[in-house]
């Protein structure tokens, strides 16, 4: 007997069908090993990035937090609020919308799928984003920007540290 899941943050109707359990997912999609999902989080006009560890693959790249949904995640969006919530203790409220999903083969092989997904952290609407998103060319975890992110964050006072791993709120 299943239990119905707890739901603490709101999504749209459009994302009802990633309201299923990670093996559903990957039942209804044979060809993945696996998922992965990152967020876009937005708060006041500013984007959260994490900086990865130093031994993580694509070491000390910034990216947007995520990583991969577990099988004891109730649903797929339960596991991106938990990734949310591990790699930088915020909840989110509201995941808005899928920006971006891209497929990649594994390092042992078999295809990977990533879902980066808008969210907030507060009841409300998101601020407009868009535009800078695609102008930045943003694909989390893959530093395909136009501009070095890393000169960037340098000095940037808005650098908070959570364990292991450094934060930035991005204007």
């Amino acid at each position: 007997m299943s239990s119905t899941p707890i739901i603490p943050f709101r999504f749209p109707p459009l994302l009802a069908p990633l309201f299923i359990s990670p093996d559903a997912y990957l039942a209804a999609n044979p060809a993945l090993a696996g998922l992965i999902v990152s967020a876009i989080v937005i708060q006041d006009h500013r984007v959260l990035l994490i900086q990865r560890a130093a031994h993580d693959g694509f070491p000390l790249k910034w990216e947007c937090p995520g990583g991969q949904v577990d099988q004891t995640d109730q649903t797929v969006l339960h596991g991106l609020c938990r990734e949310v919530h591990e790699e930088t203790g915020l909840e989110v409220k509201c995941v808005e919308e899928v920006a971006d999903m891209l497929e990649f083969e594994g390092r042992e092989g078999g295809n990977w799928r990533k879902l980066t997904f808008l969210v907030a952290l507060e009841d409300g609407e998101i601020p407009v984003v868009q535009l800078v998103l695609t102008s930045m060319r943003m694909r989390c975890g893959l530093q395909t920007r136009k501009w070095p992110l890393e000169s960037v964050m340098e000095g940037r006072s808005s650098l908070h540290t959570r364990g292991r791993r450094k934060l930035c709120w991005m204007p």
